[in-house]
């Protein structure tokens, strides 16, 4: 069974922060795609069934997320150990730039991958992330995959983020600090 993609053009709009969430009692709570709690995990879902099961993507937008959810999957379960091996940077450049996104959605996503490395790479030793620095690779991942499953859900679904953004509180504001 094939899966069609109906790909709408238009212009984005600024580059978003990571989407928070405050409980009843306004205290912060950790909020990812990995717990499935994240608000645009709807919108991840429908993107990720284009995923392909092996193999790269002919779709930019789908295999920038593909890429990142390589990154995600071995910092949670190999701690990051296999990051030396993420060859994805060119990959995801690459990505990137056949996108057709805006100049300044382009920068914002290239720095995003340029904060991961920074701060997976700025503890490695012998191939795993020590304790002190988990919870800010696992962040600056968090963040780059907000960013392409938002961008990749405007292009292929831009009626259910656009529902999604007028049903969300805290409409795409950094509360993680």
């Amino acid at each position: 069974m094939t899966k069609s993609i109906v790909e709408h053009n238009f212009t984005y709009k600024t580059p978003i922060n990571s989407v928070g969430y405050h409980d009843r009692f306004n205290y912060r709570r950790h909020v990812n795609f990995w717990c499935c709690n994240h608000p645009l995990n709807s919108i991840y879902n429908k993107v990720f069934e284009f995923v392909p099961d092996m193999g790269e993507s002919d779709i930019p937008q789908i295999e920038m997320l593909r890429l990142v959810c390589n990154m995600h999957y071995d910092a949670y379960n190999n701690g990051g150990g296999n990051s030396g091996r993420w060859s994805i940077s060119k990959d995801f450049k690459k990505a990137i730039r056949k996108s057709k996104l805006e100049k300044e959605v382009i920068l914002s996503l290239e720095q995003r991958l340029s904060d991961v490395f920074k701060e997976v790479g700025r503890g490695r030793n012998f191939g795993w992330i020590p304790d002190y620095n988990t919870s800010n690779a696992f962040y600056a991942i968090e963040l780059l995959l907000t960013d392409v499953v938002y961008y990749a859900g405007m292009h292929f679904f831009p009626e259910d983020v656009t529902l999604l953004d007028k049903t969300l509180k805290n409409k795409y504001k950094e509360c993680y600090k």
